[in-house]
């Protein structure tokens, strides 16, 4: 058995850049790597993807595209939502999983409504208050200000239709909940210690209900944990995929 492709899938409303470090470091530690758009950000095309199913299905066609047959998800947020989407849609495809500052559960009605709210200001305005009024709620207290500006940056390349797209997604998103206690495959749940937008207590239901599942959190960070706190987000997230080597060595 083959070491399986470590696939990172990005959160809101950034691109896969946002993995830079861990694809470093995941790649000299030997595993396959790869970091896609979701359609409309970063150098991806849209053709009006509207839903995390349609999310999902765009990921999937991309490694039916890159060859792809064995992966690990890494999603975080967003990203995690649409992991959710990949693995009910394709099971045979998922090897493993990471599932980092997100949650199971769908939005309550009042963040849907914020949510939409936030869409129209996007179709009316644009994006531009994003970066003022978004970006403070995805980084901690102490965050560096190269990451928050780093962040910014990311934020500010997302197209209008993107984000418009993104947040009707979002707030449409099923309820992930009741497939929980079927994953056995391997799981790892991080979450950054100060995290307001999917707290500790949204890891904890996650790692809970998943029977391989282990739950570590990151501490000094918020929502992006793996931009504040690159070091131990790496550290957990390569202990993790050890188990994946020691399965590849004992099959050869």
């Amino acid at each position: 058995m083959t070491l399986p492709t470590v696939v990172f899938l990005h959160a809101f409303p950034l691109n896969a850049q946002m993995w830079q470090a861990q694809m470093e470091a995941v790649g000299a530690d030997g595993f396959p790597v790869l970091a896609v758009d979701f359609p409309g950000f970063g150098a991806a095309p849209s053709n009006g993807q509207r839903t995390v199913q349609e999310f999902a299905q765009w990921i999937i066609d991309a490694l039916e595209r890159e060859r792809v047959t064995d992966a690990v998800l890494v999603g975080l947020s967003m990203g995690g939502y649409v992991a959710f989407r990949i693995l009910e849609r394709h099971p045979a495809l998922v090897r493993g999983l990471v599932l980092a500052d997100t949650k199971a559960s769908p939005d309550a009605p009042d963040a849907r409504t914020k949510r939409l709210k936030m869409a129209a200001r996007v179709e009316s305005e644009g994006t531009g208050f994003l970066q003022s009024e978004l970006v403070p709620n995805l980084l901690s207290k102490t965050v560096s200000a190269e990451v928050l500006l780093s962040v910014q940056q990311l934020a500010g390349d997302a197209a209008q239709s993107a984000v418009y797209n993104a947040l009707a997604a979002l707030a449409s998103r099923p309820d992930s909940r009741l497939m929980l206690e079927d994953i056995v495959i391997p799981t790892l749940v991080l979450v950054g210690e100060e995290d307001l937008l999917t707290p500790i207590g949204d890891a904890e239901i996650i790692a809970g209900a998943i029977p391989s599942a282990r739950l570590e959190v990151i501490r000094g960070a918020g929502h992006l944990s793996n931009l504040e706190q690159p070091q131990a987000f790496n550290a957990a997230l390569l202990e993790f995929l050890q188990g994946f080597r020691g399965e590849a060595t004992k099959l050869k």
